[in-house]
């Protein structure tokens, strides 16, 4: 069995289609809206009360390839294994990838358990084997992150445009990094504060800089 590649996509204004009403369908629909999707919802009849959250459409019951068109990703909650196989061979005609809930074989995307500390999102998956074990360790990798990483992750991010203007080269760039993280700044913003840490980032900056004068050299 191959193993996933872990990607996060970026489904600004993409349609997707959900189907399916019950609470891992209204779930996956609250996330596609938070990520700027464009959701389609087929809602079974037995489910028509749950009216669609402002930003997504319902469409006509029963499915209908034709309600594939245009769609990046599909999130199946409804349903046996004869549709799924029906609905997986639809999406493979139209290269969509597609998620059913708890029924792996028939996917082509796995929906990961997310600890998310905006801007910073870990996902987390066994590839089906224990949905249980993904919630655990969402679970305890959430209680790790500390309260400080989105402050953290701001300062990190107006310091990679200060070191990129010192730093053209991104080989070199990207070494740079990885010396200084490696060499705890993480640890000295979140324990000793942001004017600990930038002084850690100064000294690393200027021993950088002076080795580039250098042919060959690097630290």
């Amino acid at each position: 069995m191959s193993a996933l590649l872990p990607l996060f996509l970026d489904l600004t204004d993409k349609p997707c289609l959900v189907i399916g009403a019950d609470e891992e369908a209204r779930n996956k629909t609250a996330a596609l809206l938070q990520a700027g999707a464009l959701p389609r919802l087929l809602i079974p009849p037995r489910e028509e009360t749950w009216e669609a959250p402002e930003g997504a459409r319902r469409l006509e019951w029963p499915f209908h390839p034709d309600h594939l068109e245009g769609c990046w990703l599909v999130l199946c909650a409804w349903g046996d294994s004869v549709f799924h196989e029906f609905l997986s061979a639809e999406c493979r005609k139209r290269n969509i990838f597609l998620n059913v809930v708890d029924r792996p074989k028939f996917c082509s995307v796995q929906w990961p358990a997310v600890v998310q500390v905006a801007p910073v999102t870990v996902a987390i998956s066994t590839r089906g084997a224990s949905p249980a074990l993904a919630s655990y360790l969402k679970k305890r990798l959430g209680a790790a992150l500390p309260e400080e990483l989105p402050a953290l992750a701001a300062w990190m991010s107006l310091k990679r445009s200060e070191v990129a203007q010192r730093i053209p080269d991104p080989s070199r760039r990207s070494r740079f990094w990885k010396v200084l993280l490696e060499g705890g700044v993480p640890d000295v913003w979140l324990n000793r504060g942001s004017a600990a840490a930038e002084e850690l980032l100064n000294e690393y900056l200027e021993r950088e800089l002076e080795y580039s004068r250098q042919p060959n050299q690097t630290f």
